[in-house]
């Protein structure tokens, strides 16, 4: 009827569960359901308790257990390793939101602290809200895993040196982000870059990658003796005389350009520095000297699951080109 509020209870006529602090405080589903397995075995062997003494008053056939901290960390054990014992503040939370939802009712409070009380338990109703709960922390966990991971953005920039000082303080500079990054690559280094000086800092650390062990993908364009770009040929070849014979086969140079009847038709213009499948700068900059002093150059450094959007899209670039 209009105006009516819904009955607050199951299909089975099992109440609704009143207090959903369980699924707040210990949230694993996984965890919640070992504590309900727990809670069940009281069914087999543990002291039954008249009646009278369920905490729903009106139950007449409800099967009442004596439920304590010391007893319900026991049969726990049988589903979880004793590593993960029962705390004090998951007891608490049970109990009191069992009691919250007449399903239990303080029995043994002789002791002095509420967590060593000792508790009258409506087996049925106290199973059914277990039930309701972990039904709700799945849920709950289901919807996070659905939700992507944030990651994080931060801008860097190449300013002229006579820039306004306020806009230079407000960003990073680009040469000191890519440094940062090389410096703490741990396995793997892919770089795109269309144009780079071997007299560059940043280049000088790109070389010392390989002595480290790190794997470095180097996609640019050009550098095959069948194009005609030889200072692009050059600043290769000056970068692998610098790289030692031992590490060398953990650096890869490849070239992304094609040209036909009507001139270019496919070439790397990307500039980015991807680390370790988790960082990487996307931006403007070549690695040339004008790139990373003086000219106005924006980029973003991005730190989190993106970054691998960036590796997949990088490897297939790689793969299509050619390696010199």
């Amino acid at each position: 009827m209009p105006g009516t509020d819904p009955p607050h209870e199951l299909s089975d006529g099992t109440p609704l569960a009143s207090d959903w602090a369980p699924v707040r405080s210990i949230g694993s589903p996984e965890r919640l359901g070992h504590l309900r397995d727990a809670l069940a075995t009281y069914e087999e062997d543990a002291t039954r308790l008249s009646p009278s003494s369920s905490p729903d008053k009106e139950g007449t056939d409800s099967t009442v257990v004596e439920v304590d901290s010391a007893g319900l960390s026991d049969r726990l054990r049988r589903y979880t390793p004793a590593s993960r014992q029962l705390s004090s503040h998951e007891f608490t939370t049970l109990v009191t939101s069992l009691v919250d939802c007449d399903a239990a009712a303080e029995y043994d409070t002789e002791a002095s602290r509420y967590v060593q009380y000792t508790f009258a338990v409506d087996l049925g109703l106290a199973l059914s809200c277990f039930d309701q709960w972990v039904a709700a922390a799945a849920s709950r966990a289901a919807e996070a895993a659905r939700e992507p991971e944030s990651t994080d953005v931060s801008l860097v920039a190449t300013l002229p040196p006579d820039a306004d000082p306020v806009a230079r303080q407000a960003v990073d500079r680009t040469s000191l982000e890519l440094q940062t990054l090389l410096t703490g690559a741990d396995e793997i280094v892919r770089i795109a870059a269309p144009y780079f000086d071997p007299d560059e800092r940043i280049v000088e650390s790109m070389v010392a990658l390989p002595e480290r062990g790190i794997e470095t993908h180097l996609l640019t364009r050009e550098v095959r003796p069948s194009h005609g770009n030889s200072d692009a040929r050059e600043a290769i070849s000056r970068l692998r005389d610098r790289v030692s014979a031992s590490p060398e086969a953990s650096f890869e140079v490849r070239d992304l350009y094609e040209t036909g009847p009507s001139g270019q038709e496919e070439a790397i213009h990307a500039k980015a520095v991807l680390v370790d499948d988790d960082r990487c700068y996307l931006g403007s900059a070549n690695l040339i000297e004008t790139s990373l002093t003086s000219n106005f150059e924006l980029g973003v450094v991005l730190e989190g699951p993106a970054v691998r959007d960036v590796v997949t899209v990088f490897d297939a670039m790689f793969r299509r080109a050619i390696s010199v």
